[in-house]
């Protein structure tokens, strides 16, 4: 349970955070220029949801990624050699 805690903890933090550096959610614009990524977080069996969603779109924002597809470690394994 203090996992799931500390893990919608970050997550929150990630949310304000992200809201801070970018400005109020309400006072909306479009201020990007369409690049970026690629649109929702997804994986072999399709778009991710609920938590897994908020936190995937949390990194690709912060870490500038281009590509919405993400692996799970079992799925990296495999190819690691």
């Amino acid at each position: 349970m203090k996992t799931y805690l500390n893990f919608c903890t970050n997550l929150t933090e990630q949310i304000f955070n992200i809201i801070d550096e970018k400005g109020s959610l309400l006072k909306w614009q479009k201020n990007w220029d369409g690049e970026g990524t690629k649109g929702l977080p997804c994986g072999g069996s399709g778009f991710y949801h609920g938590a897994n969603l908020l936190s995937l779109l949390c990194a690709q924002w912060k870490y500038g990624f281009k590509n919405n597809s993400w692996l799970i470690l079992l799925q990296f394994s495999g190819h690691s050699e």
